[in-house]
């Protein structure tokens, strides 16, 4: 049996502001209404679920209970090259790495 409920198309009244603003994304991230939507609402069901549990996420990352360090406190504790691999390489090769993650979430 399909787990998916049938429900009658709903119609909205967006503000042209709001539909300005939807065009907008629709054509920087090259999606159609449809997909625009899904990702809305994905994004949603993701900030109710953060609301819904914070202080449980918060204790799981342990931000409470941890002091912030500062830098000072660990300049000069890794050797150079730290992995055998220049600065500006390792960010150049993050960043890259980084575009090809987000061009996956919007694609």
């Amino acid at each position: 049996m399909n787990d998916l409920a049938i429900m009658p198309p709903k119609q909205i009244q967006l503000s042209p502001q709001q539909i300005s603003r939807l065009n907008r994304l629709i054509e920087i991230y090259q999606l159609n209404e449809s997909q625009l939507i899904d990702k809305a609402l994905e994004v949603l069901a993701t900030v109710a679920d953060l609301l819904n549990k914070p202080s449980e996420r918060l204790f799981k990352l342990d931000l409470l209970s941890k002091p912030h360090r500062q830098w000072r406190e660990i300049v000069g504790t890794a050797t150079y090259p730290l992995v055998g691999e220049d600065t500006q390489m390792w960010v150049s090769r993050n960043r890259l790495e980084g575009d090809e993650q987000r061009e996956c979430y919007v694609a």
